[in-house]
């Protein structure tokens, strides 16, 4: 788990890795240099694809994400701040044409912010307030220049809440494309909301051993999903009365469970 929080999923990446293995160290050196590599090749697509001018908002706002993401050290990812981002632009309207490109190139993926848990999730969903992820978690290290031996050293179960949450949207969305938002009602939050079968699912990620999830529970008891999801560092464990799923993080991919 480590590893692929190091490597990523990119074939180039993983080719590198497995040429490299011993020892390990210098492997993932290896890796971050053919990281490194890529993503210059990727400021190149969009200096060719989308113009000069645009070119240099895209760059700022793409290297941005790993800052946005670490903000809040302690909790979960914090909404996209616009300040700073870009000289002189500090709204939504601004960036939405850059923030489109990106996505659209697959690049990021954007979790909007919904304020019910209810059907149709569309229908709540404030299009200015969102958070934005990096689509390989090996990337984001990358452009964000975090060592590698930082995620070596961490617990099991204890990676810092941004790259637990980044690495759950890429398997959410890696095996079927499903639209996720996030939930905020006043002071409650839960990571990820979805639709499955007709219901709204909420979904948290901790990023370590403890599991204790208010907003969840202030979702559940407004609401009334069906179950609930709370991702961690913990073994599989389905408590039946409370109808929560406590899932490892790991099974990100398989949700919903069969």
């Amino acid at each position: 788990m480590k590893n692929y929080m190091i490597v990523g999923g990119l074939p180039e990446v993983v080719t590198v890795w497995k040429e490299n293995l011993d020892p390990p160290l210098v492997a993932f050196k290896e890796v971050r240099k053919a990281q490194k590599n890529l993503l210059i090749s990727y400021l190149a697509d969009m200096a060719k694809h989308s113009g000069k001018q645009n070119s240099m908002h895209l760059e700022r706002l793409w290297s941005n994400i790993p800052g946005q993401l670490a903000r809040e050290q302690s909790g979960s990812a914090p909404k996209f701040k616009f300040k700073n981002v870009l000289p002189g632009i500090r709204g939504y309207e601004r960036l939405a044409g850059p923030i489109d490109w990106l996505t659209k190139a697959g690049l990021v993926k954007k979790v909007t912010m919904v304020n019910r848990g209810k059907l149709p999730l569309p229908a709540y969903a404030k299009d200015n307030t969102f958070k934005l992820y990096c689509f390989d978690t090996g990337l984001l290290g990358a452009l964000g220049n975090l060592p590698p031996k930082t995620i070596l050293d961490y617990d099991y179960g204890s990676y810092k809440g941004y790259i637990a949450e980044n690495f759950a949207v890429q398997e959410f969305q890696g095996v079927e494309e499903k639209t996720l938002y996030y939930w905020r009602e006043r002071t409650a939050e839960v990571e990820f909301v979805c639709e499955f079968d007709g219901n709204v699912v909420p979904i948290e990620i901790k990023s370590g051993w403890v599991t204790q999830a208010k907003s969840l529970k202030v979702f559940a008891e407004k609401y009334k999903p069906p179950y609930r999801i709370i991702m961690s560092g913990k073994p599989f464990r389905i408590d039946y009365e409370h109808k929560i799923q406590f899932l490892p993080l790991y099974l990100a991919g398989k949700i919903p469970l069969e």
